[in-house]
């Protein structure tokens, strides 16, 4: 049963259910005793979470933690779902347009200026493997295998959901000699379980935005 779902989404599962339940208590409803009026609360708690501007992750987080946490609802809570699927169509992502290589150096360069080592570190390995940000800021030193001579490398992803799958470890081929050298300089210096990144994801993310700012990009990079 541990096995269903990952520990933290659970968490985050949990998080939202209690939200919906301080909505039902706050506005002095009942708890719903029928699949049909539970429907229908949630429906109430999604119009709420629109309107007051929440994010659509509590919508889906409470939609999924209530099939967690009560399997009988799987496929009975058909208005609460089209609710989100019309939030959805209604709120289109904000796409960021890609990175060219000439403005990933330049605000890498920027980064290394401002002392900011390891953001200049992840935007170029990121640029290179096409990874995903949560792969970038969970990588450790003990994650790559590089040979600067060969002009090859590995790095070894953390366990994905299609590798638990499969039973299989991910991993990204490097074949740029100028990065592979760069992060072997990088590694070098410390400990082999210390992530890339010297700070948190949100702070990452505050220093990019800092950085375009100072470069006067016209776009959104993110």
């Amino acid at each position: 049963r541990d096995a269903l779902v990952a520990p933290k989404t659970v968490r985050r599962y949990c998080i939202a259910v209690e939200k919906f339940l301080d909505f039902i208590s706050s506005s002095k409803l009942q708890l719903p005793r029928t699949l049909a009026a539970l429907d229908h609360t949630v429906c109430m708690h999604i119009e709420n979470l629109w309107a007051e501007g929440d994010g659509k992750n509590w919508a889906a987080d409470c939609l999924s933690g209530l099939r967690h946490y009560i399997p009988a609802t799987r496929n009975s809570l058909s208005g609460s779902w089209r609710l989100y699927a019309a939030w959805t169509r209604a709120e289109l992502p904000q796409r960021a347009p890609p990175l060219t290589v000439t403005l990933t150096y330049a605000i890498a360069y920027e980064c290394r200026q401002r002392g900011w080592v390891d953001t200049a570190i992840l935007l170029a390995l990121g640029w290179h493997c096409y990874a995903r940000s949560g792969e970038l800021f969970a990588a450790r030193g003990r994650d790559f295998l590089l040979d600067w001579h060969s002009g090859r490398g590995s790095w070894t992803l953390p366990l994905s959901k299609s590798g638990q799958r499969q039973g299989v470890q991910e991993a990204i081929d490097l074949s740029d000699r100028w990065l592979i050298s760069l992060l072997q300089l990088y590694i070098a210096g410390r400990p082999a379980e210390a992530p890339l990144s010297d700070v948190s994801a949100a702070e990452q993310r505050k220093r990019l935005a800092v950085v375009c700012s100072a470069l006067d990009l016209p776009a959104t990079y993110s």
